[in-house]
Order: structure tokens, then C-alpha cells, then sequence
């Protein structure tokens, strides 16, 4: 199906509407991994983190919106291990399956804690110090997005993180044979692409943070190769002196 990337899809990925059950939910979030890893998708939230955390020895909360089969915040986990800082990890996602798949993958004892929510639900004086999504936004409309935004605003302490995809043409081919190429199921195979045609470029990220009501003295949008944006919010001012917002 041809795609116009001049604006997003509204086409719904078979992730958000087919019903799946747990093994075959779990099979397509361990692939989803295998293409995470292969195209760098965790470098943009850990560069932002080893920023804004620096060396600071204070315990840092973090909720992952959108968490799936929870690799992000297991890849966070050991980041902080070896920079000796205290976490406290929360994994949030709507699909209930996320929450089995994720404990099913993830060391016993590691402080990470998954739940199956709907973040519009949480308690509104529930807070963390940092609250980040990756690949999450794109599942959502532009006026979710907008509202996703303001929630995170006003949940999270110190600053607040997006990394998701650049929409693009190039992207777009490259996933949709590569996931092809490699024999991966037939959701990853249909999803995979749409997830580019359904993502965003700057000028999105520049509208919808203004319609959201974020000063854009306190946001950077980067680039990040390959095909990433990343869109990072200071909240307050950073705990730590050794602390910088990216």
C-alpha cells in the first residue's frame, strides 16, 4: 500500500485491533526486541538520561508510558547498575499481555515494577521524576498525542522524554524488507512499515507541542540517526549541579 508521508496514517496497526492471545502477543513483542536492538532504538532515551541524571548518587524514578514486553526499562535498569544509581522503575502499558510478557522476560529481584493501566487513570498526585515512551506515540491520534503530552507535564517531576520514528520513505522501505527479509510474522511484517507512515516529522512535534501548551524554550527536538526523533521537556530545574538538559 503506498503511503502519502506528507501527512500521518490513519491506518490502524493489527497490534491496536487484532485480538491476540498471550503467545502470539509475547512472539510479536520479542521480535519487536530484535528490531529495537538492531536499529538503536534505545540510544536516544539513554543519551537523555546519562544527561540529565549525570552522576548523581539520588534515587531516580522513572515511569515508561507504553512499556510492551518492558526492554527499554530493563535496558535503563542495567545502564544505572554500572553508574551505581538507585531506580525505581515503573512499566505501564494498556494491554494487559504487556504486563505478563514483560515479567516473563525480566530478571526476578530487578527493580522494575510493570502494571496494566491507562495512564489517563492514574492518580493525579502520582508523580516521577522523569517519564519517558518509546514508540508509543505513534499508536496514538494527534489530539491523543497533544493530551499524552500535558499528562506527562504535569506527572513528571524533573523532565520528561519521546522517542519514536521519523516518518520518512526511506525508513518505510528499509523495515518493510528488512522485517520480510529476516521471516518475521505477519503482524511485525504489516505493522512494522505502517508504524513509519503513522509517525511524525519536526514540524508535527512543533505543532502539537504548541497545541499542547509547552513553552518551547523548555523542549529540544533531536534528530537521531537512524530515523528517530527524540523530544525531550525540562519540567523544573534538574536536582543535581551536574545535571544538563539535552
Amino acid at each position: 500500500m503506498k503511503h502519502d508521508f506528507s501527512q500521518r496514517s490513519t491506518q490502524a496497526e493489527l497490534m491496536d485491533t487484532e485480538p491476540l492471545g498471550f503467545a502470539a502477543f509475547h512472539a510479536y513483542l520479542c521480535d519487536l526486541t530484535l528490531i529495537n536492538i538492531c536499529t538503536l532504538a534505545y540510544r536516544p532515551t539513554l543519551r537523555w538520561l546519562r544527561l540529565v541524571v549525570g552522576k548523581s548518587q539520588q534515587p531516580v524514578s522513572v515511569i515508561d508510558i507504553g512499556s510492551g514486553g518492558g526492554d527499554m526499562l530493563r535496558r535503563i535498569w542495567k545502564w544505572a547498575g554500572r553508574h551505581k544509581i538507585n531506580v525505581d522503575l515503573v512499566g505501564a502499558d494498556l494491554n494487559p499481555w504487556s504486563k505478563q510478557s514483560a515479567e516473563k522476560t525480566t530478571a526476578h529481584g530487578a527493580p522494575i515494577h510493570f502494571e496494566t493501566s491507562d495512564i489517563f487513570d492514574f492518580d493525579p498526585e502520582r508523580r516521577a521524576d522523569f517519564i519517558i515512551s518509546s514508540l508509543f506515540t505513534h499508536h496514538l491520534t494527534d489530539e491523543e498525542v497533544i493530551r499524552f503530552i500535558q499528562w506527562m507535564d504535569a506527572h513528571a517531576v524533573h523532565g520528561w522524554f519521546i522517542n519514536d520514528l521519523h516518518r520518512h520513505p526511506v525508513p518505510h522501505f528499509l523495515i518493510k524488507w528488512f522485517t520480510r527479509f529476516f521471516g518475521f510474522n505477519r503482524l511485525v511484517q504489516y505493522d512494522a512499515p505502517l508504524s513509519v507512515a503513522r509517525a511524525f516529522v519536526r514540524a508535527d512535534w512543533h505543532r502539537l507541542l504548541i497545541a499542547a501548551d509547552i513553552p518551547m524554550e523548555r523542549v529540544r527536538i533531536t534528530w537521531y540517526f537512524p530515523f528517530r526523533y527524540g523530544v525531550a521537556c525540562r519540567c523544573t530545574e534538574m536536582f543535581s549541579n551536574n545535571r544538563k538538559q539535552e
